[in-house]
């Protein structure tokens, strides 16, 4: 998904200077967690950094993380944030 959206050219892409995109990763209400969980790494800080996204956040205890470290070094270096959001009960 995030390769794809690298590919669209920049004149049908928002404004930048207006704000850009996130990518957001949690489970699906029906995944099962016992043994499916999303999970993000460092390819997916690089690959959110190309596809000009501002960023990444996912629910914080329902998704892996691979090597935080340097996805921290990722996103700081190409002026992304990462943030680990709490589930909220509805």
């Amino acid at each position: 998904m995030l390769a794809s959206l690298a590919t669209i050219p920049d004149t049908l892409r928002p404004n930048p200077k207006q704000g850009r995109g996130l990518l957001y990763k949690a489970p699906k209400p029906t995944q099962d967690r016992r043994i499916d969980l999303p999970t993000i790494g460092p390819a997916t800080v690089q690959a959110a950094a190309q596809a000009g996204l501002g960023g990444i956040a996912w629910e914080a205890g329902h998704t892996l993380t691979l090597d935080l470290l340097q996805m921290q070094q990722i996103a700081n270096d190409q002026g992304l944030f990462l943030w680990s959001r709490a589930r909220t009960e509805t």
